[in-house]
């Protein structure tokens, strides 16, 4: 993040997304208005768009289980917002001072 071309904390966003994304293929059919804060993201010298939600819990093993659906909404409304995708999605746990990729 010190060598960021560009850098960004608590970034607002409003997104309209289907609610299968949310709740699975078989929640009925419908658009969800979402409204959320993007802890942070920054841009490398080389482009690339890295997305980091900062989270509390001590189990890194947990982070995409129980967070994922909610970074991958960031994940999206941040591309729509930027028009560049975004190369790498991480967990910071303060609990352990470290970071984890999203796993899909």
């Amino acid at each position: 993040m010190r060598l960021a071309k560009a850098f960004y904390r608590e970034v607002p966003f409003v997104i309209g997304i289907s609610s299968e994304e949310v709740y699975g293929a078989n929640a009925p059919s419908s658009t969800i208005l979402v409204h959320g804060i993007i802890d942070c993201y920054f841009e490398t010298e080389t482009g690339e768009i890295i997305l980091v939600d900062f989270k509390n819990d001590s189990q890194h093993d947990m982070l995409s289980t129980r967070y994922g659906t909610q970074m991958r909404i960031y994940r999206k409304a941040l591309e729509q917002a930027t028009g560049k995708p975004v190369s790498e999605s991480l967990f910071y746990s303060f609990a352990i001072g470290d970071t984890c990729a999203l796993q899909n």
